[in-house]
């Protein structure tokens, strides 16, 4: 065998066995007939995304953001440890480690580190049980979550986030058509971040009912083909699902955003 097809080969198989391990663990919350549906059915748009909502309710279990939600965001899911037994939690946003405060059940200062609502409270997730949906929560340092605050994500024409955020970047919002800034103020975040946050905000869009501008919509697909699922966000839907009983279809089966022409 040639070292290329030899390449080609290895690679078929770790797409397969990826496939085969993420199938695997969504098996059992997704039936036959609605794994059909969702990879070779019919619906499209709008009726595909109130099927959308429906899978998504399936088991829900609202944990309530103050109860529940914060501790395991923290404690569990998001909770890293170091060969010497120590723990720390990694920020979304920067490249910053947080290590003070935290373990199993705990909960960061939160002038230190914060919950990042994805889709901002005060655009509709304020009142559970969009608050405390573990979905589209994730663990940033407070400096950065300030910065974000409720703008929309895209790519922008602007500086970095804060003083010790480079990765992630602030200021008005490209137009994609033109090349140039618009008037939209927005908030693009770290690389490795930006396809996690399509489909964060791709699952809450579906299951409350809330629609995504057009603007911020055209970046959020471009990341979520740019940065595409990664076993570390499959054992986090995974976790989810342990925790409130339900999983993000958008992590399972990323190809449906094809399907819809408004999200």
């Amino acid at each position: 065998m040639s070292p290329i097809a030899y390449l080609l080969t290895a690679l078929s198989l770790t797409i397969t066995m990826s496939t085969q391990t993420a199938l695997a663990s969504s098996s059992s919350y997704y039936d036959n007939n609605t794994e059909y549906e969702l990879t070779q059915g019919s619906k499209r748009d709008k009726e595909l995304r109130g099927y959308l909502r429906h899978v998504a309710n399936r088991n829900f279990r609202p944990l309530g953001y103050k109860k529940r939600s914060k501790k395991i965001l923290f404690g569990n899911l998001h909770l890293d440890k170091e060969s010497d037994g120590s723990y720390f939690i990694k920020g979304v946003y920067c490249d910053f480690m947080v290590r003070d405060h935290i373990g199993p059940k705990k909960i960061p200062i939160n002038n230190v580190m914060n919950t990042e609502h994805t889709w901002p409270q005060s655009k509709g997730a304020k009142r559970e049980p969009a608050r405390g949906d573990l979905h589209h929560l994730f663990p940033t340092n407070s400096s950065a979550n300030s910065a974000r605050g409720n703008h929309p994500f895209g790519e922008v024409d602007g500086k970095d986030a804060t003083r010790d955020c480079p990765q992630s970047q602030r200021g008005d919002i490209i137009n994609p058509n033109t090349g140039k800034p618009t008037n939209t103020y927005g908030f693009q975040p770290h690389p490795e971040h930006r396809g996690n946050v399509a489909r964060a905000m791709f699952y809450v869009s579906a299951k409350y009912g809330y629609d995504i501008p057009k603007l911020e919509e055209y970046y959020l697909r471009k990341w979520h083909k740019e940065d595409p699922v990664d076993q570390e966000e499959r054992e986090r839907n995974d976790g989810i699902e342990e925790a409130q009983g339900n999983r993000n279809p958008f992590i399972d089966f990323p190809e449906i955003v094809e399907r819809m022409e408004n999200l």
